[in-house]
């Protein structure tokens, strides 16, 4: 009866084989008379998993594991609707400081584990709900649900210091800049970028290894 109503994906189930391993199962229901049915399980675990790992192709970066671009585009929208009605997305432009010189001093296979190891570490400094996205070389974007412009940049700090305080398998130890912004509601979400790129800028005009926000 609770699944009856539901089409597509809705009949979709999991369960799990005497393994403990969870099988996804397609739930087909014919109805013989008024009390009485027949319910089929299809095992489509195979092909979930197929649609699983092209998913994650799509909106992955391929070297940090990262999100990429295209999640950012195609998902930005809903981000912003899940957002608590109290809360605001705070958007933050991450950049690795003097990471040519990495790549100069180290080569680039060394520069490609430190985007590596950054990204697991960023990864672990954040929520669930919070999102770390490839932007594009050394660059980073951070969208964190916010209270304010202080939990914000609270925020950030915590993912600063941990950057910093870390130990970087080829190099050593790095730093990062971070330039951000509280998104306005119905602004065009570029604007927001271009305040958040203003941000590090001053950022990296101020020394580097730290936060600034554009309000």
């Amino acid at each position: 009866e609770a699944l009856e109503p539901l089409l597509g994906d809705g009949r979709i189930v999991a369960m799990h084989d005497l393994n403990n391993v969870a099988r996804a199962f397609s739930v087909s229901i014919g109805k013989i008379d008024e009390n009485d049915y027949i319910v089929s399980f299809t095992d489509i675990s195979a092909t979930m998993t197929e649609k699983m790992d092209l998913s994650n192709k799509v909106t992955h970066d391929k070297l940090t594991g990262a999100l990429n671009r295209e999640f950012f585009e195609n998902n930005l929208r809903d981000i912003v609707n899940n957002l608590e009605s109290s809360h605001s997305l705070g958007l933050a432009i991450l950049d690795i400081d003097f990471f040519k010189k990495v790549n100069d001093d180290y080569g680039h296979l060394a520069g490609d584990v430190v985007l590596k190891e950054l990204t697991k570490l960023v990864t672990l400094s954040i929520r669930k709900k919070d999102f770390f996205i490839r932007w594009g070389g050394e660059e980073f974007i951070l969208l964190i649900e916010s209270e304010s412009i202080l939990s914000l940049k609270r925020a950030l700090e915590h993912v600063r210091q941990r950057i910093e305080r870390n130990f970087f398998s080829e190099v050593g130890t790095i730093t990062c800049s971070f330039g951000a912004t509280l998104h306005i509601v119905g602004e065009d979400m570029d604007a927001t970028l271009q305040r958040a790129d203003k941000a590090l800028y001053i950022a990296k005009e101020n020394g580097r290894n730290q936060v600034q926000i554009e309000q």
